[in-house]
């Protein structure tokens, strides 16, 4: 017997953040101007690397 609605909630679907943002968002023009990676070395110990 053909199903005519298929259960979708096991399908998958991949998402980047930064697909989400719009090309012309102002953080996009901000990251280009502004270097922000002095932050990691900052909280680093904090955090702890698989």
């Amino acid at each position: 017997m053909l199903n005519k609605y298929k259960d979708k909630r096991d399908q998958y679907e991949m998402i980047f953040v930064s697909e989400l943002v719009p090309k012309n968002h102002l953080l996009r023009k901000i990251d280009k101007v502004l270097d922000l990676n002095f932050v990691y070395e900052l909280v680093g110990s904090f955090f702890v690397e698989p």
